[in-house]
């Protein structure tokens, strides 16, 4: 693919700074974190390293969508920059080269890089994060305490379904006040249920359903009833509720699309959540589209410092004002499509009509 000299080197010292900031970057990150909050997980024995090592590398995982970008605005503007001032780029240029030419290296960094996170988020990220919840749980000294703060408790099951309680009774092994939500117009209560998968068997029982008349009323009702129907794993007793930030691409997009298990979530959150995962790997491809321009102006004295403040203050924007339309996508004060997809639209339309004009 990069058959000339030229473009081995600018991409060789492109990955040298952005491994070396990710491994710097990264190392102080789980330096302070461990240094600050791994005294809340040590409890009566203490944490494998194995487990801490995996635990820091799902956490890895989970920043990737922050921590690759970053890395490439960096790299990008510190190799450009210093062959600007080199005046490498302009004897270059002197040869027959055009300035989009010169750039491809990067463009194609952060194609891969683009990749690389959608690959995350639909294999890695979603265990990550899994693993990352259920270390919390077992090793954190305030789970306890969360848990009696928690006034109900959700379970998003496999097959779509819901399942709402109120507490865990230890004493007769089942959750107390439970609400199974099969779909809009199917749901079961019960004042207890078995916490054993293979036998979940619920005491007074009552069937809810919809009527012709679209109200929902009570159709019969058991002392006990065996709910076969109903299935969870261990591991779901286990973590508990699947939180739908963490479900890959493909799985949201089957929410989506299937209207009876889209009802177990808002279809707003679902929706909001699919825009956003499907556009913060594209920042990776705008970063070199939106910097370039002013990394390979000519000038005698080129503003290094002022292009590496400006652009990381308008990357700590942009990530805030995505995070901002999460929350309103979220609670339906505007269109999920509108007001997720359209910042990154507007961006790229931006950028890449500066890039197209000044390169």
């Amino acid at each position: 693919m990069f058959r000339f000299l030229w473009e081995r080197y600018f991409i060789k010292e492109t990955l040298k700074v952005f491994v070396l900031f990710l491994f710097c970057f990264y190392f102080l990150y789980v330096l302070i974190d461990y240094s600050a909050h791994m005294q809340d997980f040590i409890q009566k024995d203490q944490i494998p390293k194995k487990e801490i090592v995996l635990f820091y590398l799902c956490q890895f995982v989970k920043r990737a969508d922050i921590l690759f970008p970053l890395a490439l605005l960096v790299a990008t503007i510190k190799v450009l920059t210093t062959l600007n001032a080199r005046r490498e780029l302009v004897a270059l240029q002197t040869a027959g080269l055009r300035a989009k030419v010169l750039l491809r290296p990067f463009l194609m960094l952060g194609l891969l890089c683009t990749f690389f996170l959608y690959g995350s988020l639909e294999l890695a990220l979603p265990k990550a994060l899994n693993f990352t919840d259920s270390f919390h749980k077992k090793h954190s000294r305030n789970t306890e305490a969360r848990e009696k703060n928690i006034p109900l408790r959700v379970w998003h099951l496999q097959d779509g379904s819901k399942l709402i309680y109120q507490k865990y009774d230890p004493e007769k092994k089942a959750y107390f006040d439970v609400f199974w939500i099969r779909s809009a117009h199917d749901i079961w209560r019960m004042k207890y249920l078995s916490a054993d998968p293979n036998h979940p068997l619920g005491n007074f029982v009552d069937h809810i359903q919809r009527n012709k008349e679209g109200e929902l009323e009570k159709v019969t009702s058991f002392p006990s009833y065996v709910l076969h129907d109903l299935k969870w794993g261990q591991r779901m007793i286990r973590q508990g509720s699947i939180p739908v930030e963490n479900r890959s691409i493909s799985s949201l997009t089957h929410l989506l699309v299937q209207k009876e298990k889209a009802f177990s979530y808002k279809k707003s959150e679902i929706q909001t959540l699919l825009l956003y995962k499907i556009a913060m790997p594209l920042l990776a491809l705008l970063i070199p589209i939106a910097v370039a321009p002013y990394c390979i102006r000519y000038s005698r004295q080129l503003p290094i410092y002022v292009i590496y403040a400006i652009s990381l203050l308008a990357y700590v924007i942009f990530y805030t004002l995505m995070d901002a339309t999460v929350i309103l996508g979220k609670n339906q004060v505007m269109p999920p499509l509108f007001v997720v997809a359209g910042p990154m639209v507007a961006c790229f339309g931006w950028f890449s009509y500066q890039f197209v004009k000044n390169t």
